[in-house]
């Protein structure tokens, strides 16, 4: 009784077990090109969860994270503050790339060869990146020149 008691604990060790292993840290996300404002955010794993293409999730969520942060910027712009408010807002304009201010400005046709799991998933990058914008551009906000 004691030697198989001893055989089923030793095995029992050698399996991997949920308890032992490392969790693996969030999925990271550079946003923007560092011509100008770059930001790295966090993506929650239950974000990812019905994701089959992790890269055209990103390419999702950067479109739409860089598209509204930079439409409330220039709305914040627009309304002419004063000069420490214009140049705080300035200095955290994102570019999608060298020297071009990301916009809403995406085609459709682009994707035209995407299967239905890259634009599945690149659509739930847009809404992520949405979200994650608001929330973001909240902290943003804050941290302006009163």
């Amino acid at each position: 009784m004691t030697h198989r008691l001893l055989i089923s604990l030793s095995l029992i060790s050698l399996l991997p077990g949920c308890v032992t292993q490392p969790s693996k840290p969030e999925p990271k996300l550079v946003i923007g090109d560092p011509s100008g404002f770059v930001k790295t955010v966090d993506i929650r794993k239950t974000d990812l969860k019905s994701v089959c293409s992790f890269n055209k999730f990103q390419e999702g969520f950067r479109y739409a994270y860089m598209s509204m942060w930079n439409g409330r910027i220039e709305k914040v712009l627009a309304s002419k503050p004063r000069p420490d408010i214009s140049s705080y807002y300035e200095s955290k304009i994102f570019y999608s790339k060298p020297n071009t201010k990301a916009a809403l400005d995406a085609n459709p046709g682009d994707r035209d060869q995407y299967s239905e799991c890259q634009e599945g998933s690149y659509q739930q990058g847009k809404m992520n990146g949405f979200l994650y914008s608001q929330e973001d551009l909240k902290g943003l906000e804050a941290g302006a020149p009163k």
